[in-house]
């Protein structure tokens, strides 16, 4: 394994609105759902931006069931999880725009 392989992004949060566009529940989870998400606008709160708007990226969420129509807009507090290569943004406090 290079020594590059192992490097993590600085932790990170922004507040994003984005469209997800694909979620299918996460195999052998009860509750995690795996996201394909566009986003749109991007506010920092901390750490470096990774979240930038027109990026279309993976990501993920925690909730029971998948009641939401797709394609859906949201908005999210969002971390960037992985290294500078690849990587998922996390999805908190996600709730759907009006």
């Amino acid at each position: 394994m290079g020594m590059h392989s192992a490097m993590m992004v600085a932790p990170n949060q922004a507040r994003i609105r984005a469209t997800i566009l694909r979620a299918e529940r996460a195999p052998g989870t009860a509750d995690k759902w795996l996201l394909e998400v566009e986003i749109c606008q991007a506010m920092p709160v901390r750490g470096p931006q990774r979240a930038e708007p027109g990026l279309r990226a993976p990501a993920f969420t925690w909730r029971p069931d998948w009641d939401l129509p797709l394609p859906v807009q949201v908005e999210a507090d969002a971390e960037y999880i992985g290294g500078p290569r690849q990587g998922s943004f996390q999805l908190l406090n996600l709730h759907v725009c009006p």
